[in-house]
């Protein structure tokens, strides 16, 4: 079984009960959409089972260890290099998260941007549906810290900049945050 189909079993398990915030929809679908994201920057199986793990170590019990054991140390790197540090506060682990992506490798660009690509997508069909009311789903309510956010990963992306996703997420980040359409808002 190639890695890819091992990372989309795992999990398939370790997120089983777990929805997204707005919507409900089952929380793979997100991990998998982000891991076809990933497959259209490489073909790299490793990158493309870290994008799909990409949450386990943030949102599951699972352990760095067992990462380790069951798809290696750069696989788990990888993981860990999209995973927020616990007991921070929000706008901590976000500007860690930023602070990171200015020294990171491609690979750890692909990960990100494909988590943030498929949250983006998401978020933009949440406000189409939701309007504002859709910030009141976050942990930060505040739709000004989340455009500093989106935006500053969009800044910070590097190796990515030429590529359909990233102009893809930019274009989701403008009508979002600079009400460049009638579509939402």
């Amino acid at each position: 079984m190639s890695i890819i189909n091992e990372a989309i079993q795992f999990v398939t398990e370790a997120h089983k009960d777990q929805v997204r915030k707005v919507n409900k929809k089952p929380y793979c679908l997100h991990l998998f959409e982000a891991g076809v994201i990933a497959a259209r920057l490489t073909n790299d199986e490793e990158v493309i089972a870290a994008t799909i793990l990409h949450d386990v170590l943030e949102d599951t019990d699972i352990r760095e260890e067992v990462l380790v054991n069951l798809f290696g140390e750069r696989v788990t790197n990888l993981v860990k290099s999209n995973t927020d540090e616990k007991g921070k506060s929000w706008i901590e682990r976000k500007q860690k998260r930023i602070d990171t992506l200015k020294s990171a490798s491609k690979e750890e660009e692909i990960v990100c941007l494909a988590d943030k690509l498929s949250n983006i997508r998401s978020l933009y069909q949440n406000c189409i549906n939701e309007k504002d009311k859709v910030w009141e789903y976050f942990n930060e309510k505040d739709k000004t810290l989340q455009s500093w956010y989106f935006k500053g990963i969009a800044d910070n992306i590097k190796y990515l900049r030429n590529t359909h996703e990233y102009k893809e997420y930019c274009y989701y980040v403008d009508i979002i945050w600079n009400n460049s359409s009638d579509d939402i808002n």
